[in-house]
């Protein structure tokens, strides 16, 4: 890496790094870099290939920066890119594009996009060749906050996400202020889910401070990222069900995200609010917590239309909604593991039946307003 990639904001100083123990099974990502303009990214261009979401060049800075690295291959962006023909497609670019520049083995995968574009190079970089180092750079602030951490990438099969996968960390992941700035409101508002997600589960974040504007996001991401490591950190390939605690919302809201094509970010704000009502009628949360936060999303992320698509992913069919959810990943036999809330910074994993799910899912679409309690 170049030099200049070292000069870092104050807030992402060495006391903000993860730490990961290094094994001999996964390399772990030990650098996490912010940088304000896109020039500042530096590369080996004879030693990487850059993979970009294709969307980005519509901007005049990234087009220009992009032609500096010769070695680089466009993904169109979204879900039909995590499937196993899209990877097959790119795993021969790969191997054409190495074998005429005969970059030989070591060369470093770049990741420039969003989720589905860090998801899927992770992937290629953990697969090609028995594995290769890469690097993260977010242009998402769904990416930035959470898909470019962890570790976690793959691809999804017969419409259900993530079920090929690997646990191989970035070696880096960067956050580039400009290229985030790019980003149209749309991927702000769906950026919304994983934010509430990580100030719900952390005590220390602010949830009653929380604000969906640029600034508030770029003020708190590093404390959005220094939670989520160190969750990781303690449970990194979730064999503890440590790590299931940042699947807060996502049980659900994958199944809405598949079955009602809403982006990542919204289905898993619909998916936790589906999980404080279910915590309600189980009696882990008190009316009054539930009302709090069902109150504040409502107020800071909610339009009409938005209202008008949560009420419409509550109307998807039982036998498809129990089949969905019986092929979460978290499952163990017919028991879903579910993340519950008792009160703002303490959530817990539980057991439950399909059916019991199931069940509350059906009541909870006859309501009207899912905002009150």
């Amino acid at each position: 890496m170049d030099g200049s990639l070292h000069c870092v904001y104050s807030n992402f100083k060495k006391g903000y790094l993860p730490n990961y123990p290094v094994t001999p099974l996964e390399k772990r990502s030990r650098l996490w870099l912010s940088m304000k303009s896109i020039n500042h990214l530096k590369f080996d261009s004879e030693n990487s290939i850059i993979f970009y979401d294709q969307k980005l060049i519509q901007f005049q800075a990234f087009a220009r920066w992009i032609r500096l690295f010769p070695n680089s291959i466009g993904l169109q962006a979204g879900e039909e890119l995590k499937t196993i023909r899209a990877y097959s497609e790119i795993l021969n670019q790969v191997q054409k594009l190495a074998s005429e520049k005969q970059m030989g083995r070591q060369f470093k995968m770049i990741a420039i996009g969003g989720g589905s574009v860090t998801d899927f190079v992770g992937f290629v970089a953990a697969t090609y060749q028995r594995g290769h180092a890469w690097i993260a750079v977010p242009s998402t602030w769904l990416c930035a906050i959470d898909s470019a951490h962890g570790g976690k990438n793959g691809l999804n099969l017969n419409g259900v996400k993530n079920q090929i996968g690997t646990i191989h960390f970035p070696d880096e992941v960067i956050i580039c202020d400009e290229l985030l700035k790019l980003q149209p409101l749309e991927r702000l508002i769906e950026s919304a889910g994983e934010i509430l997600k990580i100030t719900l589960i952390s005590s220390a974040v602010g949830f009653d401070q929380f604000k969906l504007d640029e600034q508030f996001i770029l003020k708190n991401l590093s404390t959005y990222i220094k939670f989520k490591n160190k969750i990781v950190k303690q449970d990194p390939f979730e064999t503890k069900k440590i790590r299931y605690l940042l699947n807060f919302g996502h049980t659900v809201g994958h199944i809405f995200e598949s079955e009602k094509n809403l982006p990542h970010g919204i289905a898993i704000l619909f998916g936790m609010i589906f999980a404080i009502h279910f915590s309600l009628v189980k009696k882990f949360i008190t009316s009054k917590e539930a009302q709090v936060i069902l109150t504040k999303i409502k107020e800071t992320v909610f339009s009409p239309s938005m209202q008008m698509q949560l009420k419409d992913a509550f109307t998807i069919s039982d036998l498809v909604f129990t089949e969905k959810l019986l092929q979460d990943k978290k499952n163990v036999g017919k028991k879903i593991n579910f993340i519950c809330i008792k009160k703002r910074g303490q959530v817990f994993v539980r057991e439950f039946s399909a059916a019991e799910i199931t069940t509350q899912f059906k009541k909870l679409s006859s309501l009207k307003d899912y905002f009150n309690v």
